[in-house]
């Protein structure tokens, strides 16, 4: 049996090669190394420090990711409920 992805949410904390990110877990302040998928590196995409992304990791791997596309969240309802629970998450940390 599959274990499922697991999305975090992060803010880039710094580039490290063309495609690649270091970016900082907003909940428990892990490290993880953030490449982009590859539909993403086909567009011209900036992505800036400071910014905030969601990252895409494996149950195996915690510590590596990729950015997903738009498109993942509408193909896989899974990743979708994720989105919403993190967002729910940040907004009751924010109002503390």
């Amino acid at each position: 049996m599959n274990k499922p992805l697991r999305l975090r949410k992060g803010r880039i904390k710094k580039k490290v090669g063309k495609f690649e990110y270091l970016v900082e877990d907003m909940f428990n302040q892990e490290i993880i190394s953030m490449t982009l998928s590859g539909k993403i590196k086909m567009q011209v995409y900036n992505l800036k420090v400071g910014e905030e992304v969601y990252v895409i990791t494996s149950p195996f791997e915690p510590g590596r990711g990729r950015l997903p596309s738009k498109s993942a969240f509408k193909m896989d309802n899974n990743l979708f409920g994720q989105k919403l629970e993190l967002d729910r998450k940040q907004e009751e940390k924010e109002t503390e």
